[in-house]
């Protein structure tokens, strides 16, 4: 029983495939909620709210992760809000290097 179950194991890995990918930083997504969570508003009306942060892991190591994103967002009246958020990743040389721009209309219930 316990040679078979090698067996399976071995054959189970060896005709299995693998995918894996690097997701964005978000180690100080409470300076920038909206990243995370598009319906994320702020009451104060007639306030243009805008920021970017910033991310580099181990430093000066070839093909160091980092992730930098830029956002914007505003109340139109007291239930409409757009908000619109860029954000560029980058790993290794040549393995992920891609931006992502999203807009967001949050509507207060």
């Amino acid at each position: 029983m316990k040679r078979l179950l090698i067996i399976l194991s071995i054959v189970t890995i060896a005709f299995s495939n693998s995918y894996a990918q690097q997701d964005a930083q978000y180690t100080h997504y409470m300076y920038n909620m909206s990243n995370i969570y598009p319906a994320y508003a702020t009451d104060a009306l007639g306030v243009v709210n805008f920021g970017g942060i910033y991310r580099s892991q181990w430093v000066g190591a070839v093909g160091a992760p980092s992730t930098g994103s830029f956002f914007v967002h505003t109340p139109i009246n007291e239930k409409i809000e757009l908000g619109l958020n860029v954000i560029h990743d980058e790993l290794g040389e040549d393995v992920v290097n891609e931006n992502t721009i999203t807009g967001d209309f949050d509507y207060k219930l």
